[in-house]
């Protein structure tokens, strides 16, 4: 348990996933990972702007006398409205929803007074469900459904800094960092989320990158210096190109956020590999496909003299199609104005549906980030950043 709550609602509250990836790579690029953690560490970052002197005062001496101590972070983006009221002497908790929020059997919970952050309750998770969450023993005291906050409290060390800024009469603004406290590993039921469909075995990043996105090559070269002049000199082929794609994604759901970091927990970080998309224009067919058709008319974009010889870079694809859905293929083969699929994509496309259908390079790409954060613009409105690293000696 910890040893002070911080109930106080900040202004804003961020938070992050990491795993530990254990790595070991070689100069030719092939790596050996391994995952260190059995599940997601969080982190937070929250700021707190107050003009009333009990909570300034209260975070000023607190942080002046108990910052080394561990602190009890609520989790305010998981709040989970009261249905009724959690009566004295209950153990279950009437709430609206459970879904898509940080409640795990084992773990703890936190019902604060919105009236007077001094008075809170904290449980520990015994049972889970739709709408109710249960508590191991019975509560202290009674909750009303329309004055209590509720929600997920981590153990959490501060950082170790922090400055407390008065920016009115009474007004004080204080940005905090805490990571989760393993002094005493918590034994709690969590489970490795499961995900949506594959190909070949591997998930496909399949949300749709909107804007700000960047795409790196890397090719190792060895440069010889000597007195006065320099060479450089490469030592691999075309195939050792690594590509990057870093991305930037704004995530307007509960539901999405959910999905889109169980996808990345599900993948343990940087430690398993999935497909992702380029999501660019890669190939434009030229000529109506029938259902069943596997030869693809393309413009001439030299791919049979560019990628047709390599086994991994850009040889598979992400086709989005007209109605919001997609399919992925190999290429086979290809000439200078055709493509061979290893299977027809399934659906008719006339010329017309052509503008809007996706021929996307997909790369076997791993994360390159052990961490994913969630920035919170406003209400389950967030940005997250990630970078997918091609995966050059690894095939599916």
């Amino acid at each position: 348990m910890a040893d002070i709550y911080l109930t106080i609602r900040p202004r804003s509250q961020n938070y992050g996933h990491s795993w530990n990836t254990g790595m070991l790579k070689t100069v030719k690029g092939e790596e050996i990972r391994s995952a260190l953690q059995s599940w997601p560490r969080l982190d937070f970052k929250q700021e707190f702007l107050y003009s009333k002197e009990p909570e300034t005062n209260w975070l000023r001496r607190n942080l002046s006398k108990s910052k080394h101590k561990i602190w009890g972070i609520p989790m305010w983006h998981d709040l989970a409205p009261l249905s009724a009221i959690a009566a004295n002497g209950q153990f279950k908790i009437p709430v609206t929803e459970t879904a898509n929020r940080h409640f795990y059997t084992g773990r703890n919970a936190i019902l604060i007074d919105k009236t007077d952050f001094t008075t809170y309750e904290v449980i520990k998770v015994s049972g889970v469900s739709g709408t109710t969450i249960a508590a191991s023993s019975l509560l202290s005291n009674s909750w009303a459904k329309d004055t209590t906050y509720f929600m997920p409290v981590y153990d959490n060390r501060l950082g170790s800094g922090f400055n407390i800024n008065r920016i009115s009469v009474r007004a004080d603004r204080i940005i905090l960092d805490a990571t989760e406290d393993l002094t005493t590993v918590t034994a709690f039921s969590y489970t490795t989320p499961t995900i949506g469909a594959t190909y070949l075995g591997y998930p496909v990043f399949e949300y749709k990158v909107q804007a700000d996105k960047q795409l790196g090559f890397i090719h190792p070269n060895l440069t010889l210096k000597d007195i006065g002049k320099h060479a450089v000199e490469s030592w691999y082929n075309e195939d050792d190109t690594s590509i990057t794609n870093s991305f930037s994604m704004l995530v307007n759901s509960r539901a999405d956020i959910w999905e889109i970091q169980n996808f990345f927990d599900h993948r343990l970080g940087k430690v398993m590999p999935f497909w992702m998309p380029s999501w660019n224009r890669d190939l434009t067919a030229t000529a109506a496909i029938t259902t069943g058709q596997t030869l693809i008319s393309v413009t001439d974009d030299e791919y049979d003299t560019l990628f047709a010889g390599n086994a991994v870079i850009n040889r598979h694809l992400f086709i989005g199609l007209p109605d919001r859905s997609y399919v992925c293929r190999k290429i086979e083969r290809a000439t200078a104005t055709e493509i061979a699929l290893d299977s027809a994509i399934g659906t008719a496309l006339r010329a017309v549906d052509l503008g809007q259908t996706l021929f996307s390079f997909m790369n076997f790409s791993r994360f390159g980030s052990d961490r994913l954060e969630l920035d919170f613009i406003r209400g389950d409105l967030a940005n997250l950043r990630q970078t997918a690293i091609g995966l050059i000696k690894e095939t599916p």
